[in-house]
């Protein structure tokens, strides 16, 4: 139905690009689409990085979700190696990366002092801030067991994002084996779970922190990294898709 629909649209209206950016839902539209417009293809999904690593059937498959695309643009050079892996011409492809709104996330003192009085964080206290939803890519659970292995450790406040309740039953499993981590820490170190938390609340949590941490397993390339760098905040990160770049 909503291919019929884009395909009206195209028809009647002027339309230069048809851009699409979910790699199991959308090709199903663009495939139906494809020749009534320029077709542009966002690839930015860490589905995408886990799937391309599987076998040459899934390979095969993703290929066929991609050559829809006149072009294809990635926030990450991981991703766009991957794409040209399986086969996408290179002449095709393009690396954007992402950015962020600087007016919005940026250094702010009063911001930061105002935040952390209202979570009762002392001035003598370090901030940690893990960004990141309470799911398996998101590699929370090495980041709970590597607070774990710490010694000696005094005055360190962790904030954690993504304890939403809004989560599939695996993940409500995946929670619970982080939440497990969590109830082991040493003395020294408490845990604030924030919660989901709005778009908008996230500039001041970036600024009341000493620095952020993004623990992930896999990632196409990660918005909080950038929010966070943005915002004057230090970042550690893993090795792994757009992180480093």
């Amino acid at each position: 139905i909503f291919a019929k629909h884009a395909r009206n649209y195209i028809k009647n209206n002027k339309v230069d690009v048809f851009h699409w950016h979910n790699i199991y839902f959308d090709p199903d539209v663009a495939r139906k689409v494809n020749g009534t417009t320029g077709m542009v293809f966002t690839n930015h999904s860490s589905q995408f990085l886990a799937a391309a690593t599987q076998g040459d059937a899934e390979r095969s498959h993703l290929f066929h979700t991609l050559n829809y695309a006149h072009q294809i643009i990635a926030p990450s050079e991981q991703l766009l190696e991957s794409t040209f892996d399986l086969g996408y011409p290179r002449n095709r492809g393009s690396y954007i990366p992402n950015g962020v709104d600087t007016d919005q996330f940026s250094p702010n003192e009063n911001v930061r002092q105002t935040t952390r009085r209202q979570l009762n964080i002392q001035p003598h206290e370090t901030v940690i801030l893990c960004a990141r939803r309470i799911v398996e890519k998101c590699g929370i659970v090495y980041f709970a067991k590597a607070l774990r292995r710490l010694q000696n450790v005094q005055n360190l406040v962790v904030l954690l994002t993504g304890f939403s309740g809004r989560l599939t039953w695996r993940d409500h499993e995946y929670e619970s084996l982080v939440l497990e981590e969590l109830e082991h820490l040493p003395s020294g170190i408490r845990v604030v779970k924030l919660g989901h938390v709005p778009s908008d609340d996230m500039p001041s949590y970036y600024r009341a922190a000493d620095f952020c941490v993004l623990p992930s397993l896999v990632e196409a390339t990660s918005i909080a990294g950038l929010e966070s760098m943005a915002s004057g905040v230090p970042l550690i990160g893993t090795n792994v898709g757009g992180i480093p770049a």
